[in-house]
């Protein structure tokens, strides 16, 4: 059961995407304490990040979570807790990481042309 006055929270746009992690976010909840996220690789929730079932991360609207494969998508929502109990849990929110970066590089010039002025002054 949910206690009374506590909402539960908005997740929102993850931010700081690489090709191995992000930040997740959400809104604060009304009356709460701390907040609990779930990263997982499925929608419903059944492949869980590892260290990210439940994870209390104390009374902060953001997370960085790392350690993920490039260009694989994930999904996370929270929960918000106090001592009280706990509210039932955000919106879910997708996030894919970058494709994994691609190095170019560039030979250096090996010619060029000189000309000199030869008029008076």
């Amino acid at each position: 059961m949910v206690p009374p006055g506590l909402t539960a929270p908005t997740a929102t746009a993850a931010s700081s995407i690489t090709a191995s992690s992000f930040s997740a976010n959400w809104n604060a909840a009304t009356d709460a304490t701390g907040y609990r996220l779930d990263v997982a690789s499925d929608s419903i929730f059944t492949n869980f990040v590892a260290a990210h079932n439940g994870r209390d991360l104390g009374n902060v609207t953001t997370h960085a979570v790392s350690q993920f494969n490039a260009g694989t998508t994930y999904y996370y929502h929270v929960r918000a807790y106090n001592g009280s109990g706990t509210s039932s849990k955000s919106n879910t929110m997708d996030v894919t990481t970058l494709a994994t970066a691609v190095t170019v590089s560039v030979a250096a010039a090996t010619e060029f042309s000189f000309a000199q002025s030869t008029a008076s002054r």
